[in-house]
């Protein structure tokens, strides 16, 4: 039983000293929704939306310029980095919207087809 123990206890500590591995295209992913879904945020002040908004700018940006120089993704990920390529403006938000000279959210609404318009006349639901 202490054997069994000692061994479950050693295989959870190699569990959880490893590191998750994700490639640097989930990254992005990542940070991008985590940064759409602060954006579309209705329980948040403007102030807090900016702030955040900001400092998310340049962690996607650091995250654009790492995948765009992964050399590992044709390798790994061939079909997710081609669709990731192919829809530049919505994956690669940061460059995109500089690009423009636009702000991320107002390049992010653009792209997918929200106007001022459209979001005065939206009525907030869940």
């Amino acid at each position: 039983m202490k054997r069994l123990l000692a061994l479950s206890a050693t295989l959870v500590s190699l569990v959880t000293a490893m590191p998750a591995m994700a490639n640097s295209l989930d990254n992005l992913e990542r940070e991008r929704a985590i940064a759409i879904s602060k954006m579309l945020d209705g329980d948040i002040s403007i102030p807090q939306r900016s702030e955040y908004m900001m400092s998310s700018w340049r962690r996607l940006t650091d995250l654009e310029k790492i995948v765009i120089n992964d050399k590992s993704l044709k390798s790994s990920a061939p079909a997710a980095a081609l669709r990731a390529f192919n829809s530049y403006e919505l994956t690669f938000l940061s460059h995109a919207a500089a690009e423009k000279n636009q702000m991320i959210t107002q390049h992010w609404a653009e792209t997918v087809g929200l106007s001022t318009s459209d979001l005065l006349v939206a009525r907030v639901g869940r």
